[in-house]
């Protein structure tokens, strides 16, 4: 149950119906992501099924995902940003460990739990503020 004040009154209500409705938890495998450490802020940055495969995908995602994604949003990386990038990866690929200091920032592999909550109709559905948090309308029409 999250900590009043932490999330809206609309989902502690809605996580204390799951709660009530479908009682059991089943443990999911975990992943493991990437996230960039700033200040007391963390982005997550990329993410693996284990963490030796999320500790492999932050070089590839300055070299590969980045560039690709800033010309998809029609803002194409300039060369000193490609530059910076590449510089980036480089020195992510050859250090070691799952916390990785490079060029003044900090990333770290973190573990990340999941679970599924079932009920007496089976597993949870979509709650009303995760169909309002993805612009949801309802059951999808067959």
């Amino acid at each position: 149950m999250p900590a009043p004040g932490t999330v809206p009154d609309q989902v502690r209500a809605e996580a204390r119906h799951a709660i009530r409705t479908h009682p059991g938890v089943v443990p999911l495998p975990p992943t493991f992501v990437v996230v960039e450490v700033d200040g007391d802020s963390w982005s997550p940055i990329t993410g693996g099924d284990d963490p030796g495969d999320a500790r492999e995908r932050p070089a590839r995602h300055f070299t590969g995902s980045l560039p690709r994604l800033r010309e998809f949003q029609g803002d194409p990386a300039g060369p000193g940003a490609l530059a910076e990038w590449t510089a980036l990866s480089k020195e992510i690929k050859v250090s070691s460990g799952h916390r990785i200091l490079v060029r003044g920032r900090e990333f770290r592999t973190v573990r990340v739990s999941r679970m599924m909550r079932l009920g007496r109709d089976g597993p949870e559905g979509l709650r009303p503020c995760d169909e309002e948090h993805h612009g949801l309308t309802g059951a999808a029409e067959a």
